[in-house]
């Protein structure tokens, strides 16, 4: 009979576990076009989701060119009006694979400039395990990918209790049967049932034993990887606001992890006192994690406070907040954590060879934000770097903190590729300054990291006084007219005693009516994007500007989610990018112009030119004069040579995003666990 009560255990676990061990389907979003700007097809993503049929436990594939698109969730109000600045989950590495973990209505766009409302959305419908009708949900965010207990008691529970009313009622049913025998073996049938009866209560008591191990796993401590998919980084979709929305998903109890995901040497993890996290100050550091993944286990109630120190990150929203509770679910008292030692800081100035007795200009380097990884790109520090006029004897201070940065200067072939194998000197410790002691063109880098890729680059042009004309200053015009001030922020500049006058704020004379080569800024402070207001941006753009042979376009963009390619006007026309005459996929981009006549230029990345990322400008030649350029010119620093083959960046490596965290592997394990336990149960 034993035999028997093992049978009915297994097939009860049996009949039980069905449900939860049916696979869902992959749907690869839009087919083979994949997750793109639907230029030739804007009902793709519509047509898709009509034809396909999605069920809770399905999978969408979203594949896409890394660095071009990626993939964003949104409630629907904002999946209407493509505002995708408040979004619920960021996927930004291809394949995207996202598993469709309720029933309801799930809102997707890409997050790119213009990209949603070119038409790369899509919104679904999902049922429950196949049924045809279906009440959407009402809170527009997933279910949180952590679950403690529902689904843990939802399936463990009901197999124990029925072990157990099982055992009852063999046990039971053993005993009446006993007692409707001769009263001749009473006696020896009594002996039996109490020993049956004491094996019985035997085995519940070890079932019982088990279903309190059950409840107790319910509350085993969890592992949340902070922010999900997009880990632990500077500047996060939605600013200060991202993690603060990604906390609040979830309820976090003593002795939970929370797990940090960030490249070693780019990013760390401090926590913090509450005024310290609030005012982005890290004079007094509780405990600190540089390598990552680093795990941070809340060992009591209470807040919790956690940001970058690198410079800038926690002021660009690289910052978390968390309310830790015990079990019972208690308010968490305030946590008054003990302050560590205020670590030493060390100020260090690094000079060379000064130049004479002329005047000299110190340069701030960013001004107030510092050497830093600038959330504009290295577009930040050429900005910077126009309208000043860099002269032997000045001397460049890089403010940075000492062990998250350094400066090196590099040759130009190192500055282009970010290469800081073999640099010609390097300054590790802030502030550091560097005395311009030779004229021509100086590029400097930081060598931490993915620092100098995410835009912590500068590339100056030093003059000697004598001639001190400003390289990357604004150019007067070909008239003769004085120069137009630049938008960009006047520079910080402290002249030494001397009286002469600080050269970053005069500029010398033009020569004459005829000038060298001036440096445009394709869209200015726009940069080269997808325009809200279309092709008209950059038409308006050249209106007015005079380009002559020997000018240079500079094209400001963010790496691997633009590029430049110059075409033939029928490929202008139709934006086909297929045969481009030059392309230019490493930001900022220089243009020389070499030829007279007209010039057509577009991004090739897929619906980038019919969403106006287009420019067409027209050359004259250098002798006349004509209308003045445009009062904003950019130096030329930071550039890259135009590749000759017709080829776009390849995609980024292919990775799915980090799994999320769930009781699903636990569930299997302690289910199959609790079953064998019970069936040990029945031998004894």
């Amino acid at each position: 009979m034993a035999n028997v009560e093992i049978l009915f255990l297994l097939l009860t676990l049996k009949l039980m576990s069905l449900p939860y061990i049916t696979e869902g389907e992959e749907h690869v979003v839009g087919g083979n076009s994949g997750w793109i700007i639907p230029v030739n097809n804007p009902s793709l993503y519509s047509s898709f989701a009509a034809s396909t049929t999605f069920r809770v436990n399905d999978t969408l594939v979203f594949n896409f060119r890394t660095g071009a698109h990626n993939v964003v969730t949104l409630s629907q109000k904002h999946y209407e009006s493509c505002n995708v600045t408040d979004i619920m989950e960021l996927f930004d590495m291809s394949p995207a694979k996202i598993t469709l973990n309720r029933a309801g209505d799930f809102y997707f766009a890409c997050a790119f400039p213009s990209h949603c409302s070119l038409g790369q959305k899509l919104s679904i419908h999902v049922t429950a395990g196949g049924s045809s009708s279906l009440t959407p949900s009402e809170a527009p965010l997933p279910p949180p990918p952590h679950s403690r207990a529902p689904t843990l008691l939802a399936v463990t529970v009901p197999v124990l209790v029925m072990a157990v009313a099982t055992n009852l009622l063999f046990h039971s049913f053993f005993y009446i049967f006993n007692n409707q025998q001769g009263l001749r073996h009473r006696n020896i049938h009594q002996t039996q049932n109490k020993r049956h009866m004491m094996m019985a209560r035997s085995r519940n008591v070890g079932i019982l034993v088990v279903i309190t191990v059950m409840l107790l796993k319910t509350t085993e401590a969890e592992d949340y990887e902070v922010g999900g998919s997009t880990g632990w980084t500077s500047f996060p979709p939605g600013g200060a606001s991202f993690y603060s929305k990604w906390a609040s998903n979830f309820t976090f109890q003593v002795n939970d992890t929370l797990v940090f995901n960030f490249e070693s040497g780019s990013h760390s993890v401090v926590e913090l006192t509450k005024p310290n996290y609030e005012n982005c100050a890290f004079d007094n550091n509780i405990k600190t994690f540089n390598i990552g993944p680093a795990r941070v286990t809340l060992t009591a109630p209470g807040e919790f406070y956690f940001s970058c120190p690198f410079s800038g990150h926690c002021s660009s929203g690289q910052k978390l907040s968390v309310t830790v509770i015990t079990d019972s679910s208690s308010p968490p008292p305030n946590k008054t954590p003990t302050q560590a030692p205020a670590p030493r800081t060390a100020t260090v100035e690094v000079a060379t060879l000064l130049h004479g007795s002329a005047a000299q200009t110190r340069h701030v380097v960013g001004d107030s934000i510092g050497w830093t990884i600038p959330s504009g790109g290295a577009a930040t520090y050429t900005a910077w770097a126009s309208g000043k006029t860099f002269v032997v004897g000045d001397t460049l201070v890089f403010n940075f903190t000492n062990g998250q940065h350094d400066v090196a200067k590099v040759t130009k072939s190192a500055y282009d590729a970010c290469n800081g194998a073999s640099t010609i000197f390097t300054l590790t410790s802030g502030p550091a300054t560097v005395t311009l002691n030779e004229t021509g063109e100086q590029h400097y880098i930081c060598t931490f990291g993915s620092h100098c890729s995410l835009g912590q680059k500068l590339s100056i042009n030093v003059v000697n006084r004598a001639s001190a004309t400003p390289s990357p200053a604004p150019q007067p015009s070909r008239s003769g007219s004085p120069p137009t001030a630049s938008p960009v922020p006047a520079p910080t500049t402290v002249p030494a005693p001397a009286p002469a006058p600080a050269s970053s704020t005069v500029p010398a004379p033009a020569p004459g009516p005829s000038t060298g080569p001036v440096t445009f800024t394709v869209g200015d402070s726009l940069g080269w994007t997808i325009p809200t207001n279309g092709a008209a941006a950059y038409t308006s753009w050249a209106s007015g500007k005079t380009f002559r042979v020997g000018d240079i376009l500079v094209f400001n963009y963010q790496s691997n989610a633009h590029n430049v390619e110059e075409l033939t006007k029928e490929n202008y026309d139709s934006c086909n990018s297929t045969s481009p005459l030059a392309v230019y996929t490493t930001p900022p981009a220089r243009v020389t112009l070499n030829k007279t006549g007209p010039h057509y230029f577009i991004c090739g990345v897929t619906g980038h030119c019919q969403g106006g990322q287009k420019l067409a400008i027209n050359v004259t030649g250098t002798g006349s004069s004509g209308t003045s350029p445009s009062p904003v010119a950019t130096p030329p620093s930071g550039t890259t040579s135009p590749s000759t083959n017709p080829s776009t960046p390849s995609p980024s490596g292919s990775l799915a995003p980090p799994p999320q965290n769930s009781g699903a592997a636990s569930l299997g394990l302690v289910g199959v666990s609790a079953t064998l336990l019970s069936i040990a149960a029945a031998f004894f």
